[in-house]
Parts: structure tokens; C-alpha cells; sequence
């Protein structure tokens, strides 16, 4: 069994720089744990999609400053356990009245306890439905190993085919076409980006690309990916192939919640937290990526979804827990 005072769950951005403050803060030796099921210490995840994927990074390069695998202070006051872990409910039933002793356990049977904790499972790449799927050279971009796997196999290639008009999809499209591949950039909507970009911004990106080698197909809708093992051509819903030796899928993602099916932490499409980034549960936060859906409090009459969303990446740096372990920071209303 191993215990701590603070345990954090999951392995991103998010998980780096609440670690890092924490440290900065005079965390104690032994009182922070932190749980991924990746197989590194946590990461930037946007540099995956340029600066790591083209080579200009290395893994070094991409992790916040928080003393782990680098040769700062405070490196021995953080474990890292590479398991996934399944979430246990000890403490039957309600919520209790104050915090009270939380415990995990990994897929290979070790268990960790903790009195306070944070869920930072971040999200999964949501996967193409239709043929071909599971065809070799077929890759979806979250975490630094992935990165890597585009990075080599992409040195081989010759053309390939992004699906998905986002961020993810833009950048990796950018990189291949620097590395001399024929790059097809496939989207559903009429526009790259047109959730974040007006109309101006898609167009002048969607030239600035087109002038580096970059073709977009709009409003097109994938049917199947074709190959024998290795894919070799992406099928478009009006029948237009698309010749490719390697194809990166980039059309969104969903949040990471499974392991809390079973627990009293309620659920929505997502964590569901207060203001203070607080879950149905006494004394466990979630902060990070698409999974959290606020609660309206009646104090401010709600509306603090944007706010919050930018709050949870820098106010961590205030503090973590108050003495009394019942807020995520001190900057109350």
C-alpha cells in the first residue's frame, strides 16, 4: 500500500503544473503521489502536434520544470506509477462530512491511499466509426507516444490523410507537408476550425496551407478506410479515393470518466464539479481538458463556465487544499 498525503491521477499538463506549484509551495518529501496509466512523466500535450512530432523537441523539452527525470531539487518527493487504475469506494455509501481517506487500485493489484485528491484523467481520442479502423499506419494523437509513432513511421512516408479540420489535425497536417509528404487535409465542415476561427481567420489559414502543399477537402465525410493490413487509400462518402500510406485521425475527444462508473462521483458527459473544481464527493477535485461541467452556484448565480476553465490552469498555482482540505484554493468569493 502506498500513502500520501495528496495523490493526483492522471499524467498531463495539468497534473505537471499542479505538481510543480506544489513543490514550489515546500511540498515534503512522500506527500504527493501521482497515478497515470502513461509511461512518462507528466507532459506539454500541444507540442505533441508540432514542435515533438517534427523533431525541434525532445522529451525533455516538453515537461514542466517540477523536479521529475530532471536534475532540479524535490525530484524524490514524487512517485509515478505507470498502472491505470480502477477506482475502489471504501468508505460505503454517502459522502461523508469531511474528507476522509481515499484509496485506488492499479490494474496489477497495488493499491494507494490518500487524504485528498485529484482526478485529472484528462480525455481520449474519439475514434472513426466505419471499416478500416484498425488497418496499421491509422494513428490518433493524446499522448507522447503517439507523437512518437507518427514521428517514425511518417519518415517513410509518401502521401498522407489528416481527418479532422481542429487543432490537431491542422498542425499534424503542417508538419507532414514540411517533411516533403503529399498531405490531404479531409473535413466535415465547409471551413477549418470553425468552432474557434471566423470565417476571415479559416479562410486566411486554409491559403496559408494550401500555398505550402496542403489540399483541403471540405464537407466531406469519410466512409471507410481501405487496405489489405497497412491502409492504402481513404474512401470519401461521394467516392472519391484518397491514396495514402498513413492517415492521422483528429476529430475530437471524450472525456475519461470509466473508472468512476461505479463510484458516488457524479457524471454528466463528464466530471461534474462546483466552482471550486469540487466533485459531488467531499474532498476530490477534477480539473483538465473537456471533463468538467460546472455547477451553478447560488452565490454568483452561475455562468463561470469560461471563467473557470481558465481558472483551473493557473489558480492551482494559489493552492492546492486549505488546511481543512475542503477547497482546491484560497481565492474564495
Amino acid at each position: 500500500m502506498q500513502k500520501s498525503k495528496y495523490l493526483i491521477l492522471g499524467g498531463g499538463m495539468v497534473t505537471g503544473y499542479a505538481a510543480k506549484e506544489m513543490v514550489s509551495q515546500g511540498l515534503k518529501h512522500g506527500e504527493l503521489t501521482i497515478v497515470s496509466a502513461d509511461n512518462a512523466v507528466p507532459y506539454e500535450r500541444p507540442p505533441l502536434s508540432r514542435g515533438f512530432l517534427s523533431g525541434k523537441d525532445n522529451e525533455a523539452g516538453i515537461q514542466p520544470r517540477i523536479g521529475i527525470g530532471n536534475t532540479e531539487s524535490r525530484c524524490d518527493s514524487i512517485q509515478l506509477s505507470s498502472e491505470a487504475v480502477a477506482w475502489r469506494n471504501i468508505d460505503g455509501g454517502k459522502p461523508p462530512p469531511r474528507p476522509t481517506l481515499k484509496r485506488l487500485r492499479s490494474n496489477s493489484g497495488e493499491e494507494f491511499e490518500c487524504e485528498h485528491l485529484l482526478l485529472a484523467t484528462g480525455a481520449q481520442a474519439r475514434k472513426l466509426d466505419g471499416r478500416g479502423n484498425d488497418l496499421d499506419n491509422v494513428f490518433y494523437l493524446r499522448s507522447l507516444k503517439d507523437s512518437g509513432t507518427i514521428r517514425s513511421r511518417s519518415a517513410g512516408a509518401k502521401a498522407a490523410v489528416i481527418i479532422g479540420g481542429g487543432f490537431i489535425g491542422m498542425e499534424v497536417a503542417s508538419v507532414l507537408a514540411q517533411k516533403n509528404i503529399q498531405t490531404t487535409l479531409v473535413i466535415r465542415e465547409d471551413r477549418v476550425w470553425s468552432r474557434v476561427f471566423t470565417p476571415v481567420m479559416s479562410a486566411f489559414f486554409e491559403q496559408y496551407y494550401t500555398a505550402r502543399g496542403v489540399r483541403i477537402v471540405k464537407q466531406a465525410r469519410v466512409a471507410a478506410l481501405e487496405g489489405k493490413d497497412t491502409v492504402q487509400a481513404v474512401l470519401l462518402g461521394d467516392n472519391e479515393k484518397l491514396s495514402c500510406d498513413l492517415v492521422v485521425v483528429g476529430v475530437g475527444a471524450v472525456p475519461v470518466t470509466e473508472l468512476l462508473e461505479k463510484s458516488v462521483i457524479a457524471l454528466d458527459d463528464g466530471i461534474v464539479v462546483n466552482e471550486y473544481l469540487e466533485t459531488s464527493r467531499t474532498g476530490i477535485y477534477a480539473a483538465g481538458d473537456s471533463q468538467i461541467i460546472l455547477i451553478p452556484s447560488s452565490e454568483n448565480g452561475g455562468g463561470l463556465s469560461i471563467g473557470t476553465m481558465l481558472f483551473l490552469k493557473v489558480s492551482i498555482g494559489r493552492g492546492w487544499f486549505s488546511e481543512d482540505g475542503n477547497r482546491l484554493c484560497d481565492c474564495r468569493p
